[in-house]
């Protein structure tokens, strides 16, 4: 991909796009389809390269590398992350153009008709179900229609899109848990069609031809060619620049080199119409507060200078809860070292693109309400969402990644073992959370108050959720390959004479219970910017990303944000005049070859290198 450095990007541009992300890479190439006006990308990381990036089962490892930021959120008290280590939370961020969508399990979930609806009723003009669907349509090239095993509803999705969706050839595994749900009164249906209450069905991945389609893929390379966009990679944004003479508008952004050892000499880079950020929910609101936008006390104490108090800058933060629960299985297979190491599977992914390597493994999902959500939000989309892993993970994954300090668990969460995990997830938690600055240097980490589980409903409902994960096991479907009793840490089940209470089950998820990696809802709409996107009060300033979100959608978090990557570029079209139609980006095709067999060494020294390390 066509890219520059920040010395070869200094200069003037229409339009400054601040992170090259899922959002911000559909922002960039969108605006970029008017020939009349230049636009910049600025991204901290670069492309991703290496072979991981595109081999979906190798989605945990590029976790924790030079790709992401790798945050952690503060420690959580007594309530929350008693069972990992540093008592913290692991927040992976994408540091590589596509941002978290080169990081992600590759899930593409919209969120439900009511959470948009509910967008609106919170003050969010124009982003109703009805006005945000068509940016999910304009977006992607379906390609799981007539998918027997997947019942997709046509007219709720798009083709001809840049963002490849598509549904893997299901495990064994996936259509026994959809099989159990069924039993359980779940409908076997398209989560992403009409209704998500009460769904079950295999996930929707943005996978083309086997390979991960990230939104560097699906948006940037096509559009990376075009005279009036420029790219700058490894370009670390330090702080807004405004206009001297009143502070009121921004008018460019300065920019630092940036590689693993730190960030080096800055240029500035200048905006004739407006500077959009999409760095997502925890660096917008960190480059809005190092610009002097948040609130006045916060800001004073860490010696940033105030230009605008506002109090809500980095408050709202939401997240979805996830819990693991760990089954073993018998005569089914999964995807774990035996399997995914193969020379079959290594050779299938490699001129096919098929197999095991072709899958995240996490396959199938389900979407419900609790009971006293019911009663609570009668209006609101699912609060709970259960997912199936196809693989037992590895001890190196679940403590590097997840997190867990363990022991007991770590002993069975191996590559050759034969076990699937449960993720029951809470969608919409009653407490929110904070990003703040660490220091006045742009090159700390911001600090990450989480929140998690502070309302005692929470961690009653997850525990409930982890128990409708057991009667899954146990009905007709799964029970035919999974052992009944799940694998917990021995002592914590001793303490409470067993695992059949409420009580264990949220002793379980205060030590075990982590993120889904799907923060929202800190720049939002109504409190930072409105619903335009809009900073209030600022001038040529919008922040386009899923931190824009009044609240946290029910389900996945990357399809939407796309979506709001989408819809703003169309506003910002729309308040300047611009035309849409110059230029367009529509479906792409992985290039056909013959059998390439230094493709297949490599994915083999891959996988195999994966496995070894634990990762895969």
């Amino acid at each position: 991909m066509k890219t520059v450095s920040v010395e070869q990007g200094a200069g003037t541009y229409d339009f400054v796009v601040v992170g090259g992300g899922s959002a911000g890479a559909a922002m960039a190439a969108r605006l970029s389809e008017n020939r009349s006006v230049s636009v910049l990308l600025v991204e901290a990381g670069d492309e991703a390269t290496e072979l991981n990036s595109k081999i979906p089962a190798a989605c945990g490892a590029m976790q924790n590398t030079e790709r992401d930021w790798a945050y952690f959120t503060e420690p959580c008290g007594r309530v929350a992350f008693k069972g990992l280590n540093k008592l913290s939370s692991f927040w992976p961020r994408g540091r590589v153009l596509g941002g978290c969508s080169v990081l992600n399990y590759m899930a593409y979930v919209r969120g439900a008709r009511e959470d948009f609806d509910t967008w609106e009723r919170m003050g969010a003009k124009g982003w109703s179900y009805s006005d945000v669907l068509p940016y999910f349509i304009k977006s992607e090239d379906c390609r799981a229609l007539g998918n027997k095993q997947a019942p997709i509803e046509g007219e709720y999705h798009g083709r001809g899109g840049p963002l490849t969706v598509s549904v893997k050839k299901p495990m064994e595994l996936s259509m026994r848990f959809i099989e159990s749900a069924q039993g359980l009164g779940f409908k076997h249906a398209d989560y992403n069609g009409r209704q998500m209450d009460g769904i079950v069905g295999l996930f929707a991945q943005t996978i083309r031809d086997g390979a991960r389609c990230d939104t560097a893929t699906a948006f940037l390379k096509p559009a990376a060619d075009r005279p009036n966009l420029t790219i700058m990679t490894n370009a670390f944004a330090k702080r807004l620049l405004f206009d001297g003479s009143s502070q009121t508008r921004v008018v460019g952004v300065e920019v630092g080199n940036f590689s693993t050892k730190g960030i080096g000499p800055s240029v500035k880079v200048s905006a004739r119409c407006e500077v959009v950020v999409c760095c997502g929910a925890i660096d917008s609101p960190k480059l809005l507060l190092l610009s002097g936008l948040g609130p006045r006390e916060h800001l004073e104490a860490v010696g940033v200078p105030c230009v605008k108090d506002m109090q809500h800058v980095g408050r709202n933060l939401e997240d979805h809860i996830a819990g693991f629960v760990y089954f073993k299985t018998k005569n089914v297979t999964v995807v774990n070292g035996k399997t995914a190491n193969s020379i079959q599977s290594l050779a299938e992914w490699a001129i096919w693109g098929t197999g095991a390597l072709a899958s995240s493994a996490y396959d199938a999902t389900l979407f419900y309400k609790s009971d006293a959500w019911k009663e609570e939000e009668p209006l609101c989309g699912p609060d709970l969402q259960i997912g199936i892993f196809n693989s037992p993970s590895d001890e190196t994954f679940i403590e590097n990644n997840l997190g867990f300090a363990n022991e007991f668990l770590k002993k069975h969460y191996t590559p050759s073992s034969e076990g699937y995990i449960m993720v029951p997830t809470l969608l919409h938690p009653h407490t929110t959370g904070t990003v703040e600055l660490r220091s006045s240097n742009p090159a700390d980490a911001p600090r990450i108050l989480s929140n998690f589980l502070q309302d005692e409903r929470d961690v009653r409902t997850l525990a409930q959720s982890c128990r409708k994960c057991i009667d899954l096991a146990r009905a007709p479907g799964l029970n035919k390959v999974t052992d009944p009793v799940p694998v917990v840490p021995e002592e914590m089940a001793k303490k409470h004479g067993g695992i059949d209470s409420d009580e264990f089950w949220m002793d379980y998820v205060q030590h075990f219970g982590t993120t889904l990696y799907h923060p929202t809802s800190s720049c939002a709409i109504g409190k930072v910017v409105d619903e335009r996107c809009r900073v209030y009060g600022i001038e040529g300033l919008r922040v386009a990303d899923a931190s824009v979100m009044p609240q946290v959608i029910s389900g996945n978090t990357n399809a939407p944000s796309i979506m709001i990557g989408e819809k703003a570029a169309d506003m910002i079209k729309e308040d300047y005049g611009l035309s849409t139609d110059d230029l367009t980006i529509g479906p792409q095709e992985s290039a056909s070859s013959p059998i390439n067999m230094k493709l297949i060494v490599a994915a083999a020294a891959v996988a195999g290198g994966l496995f070894a390390a634990g990762k895969l």
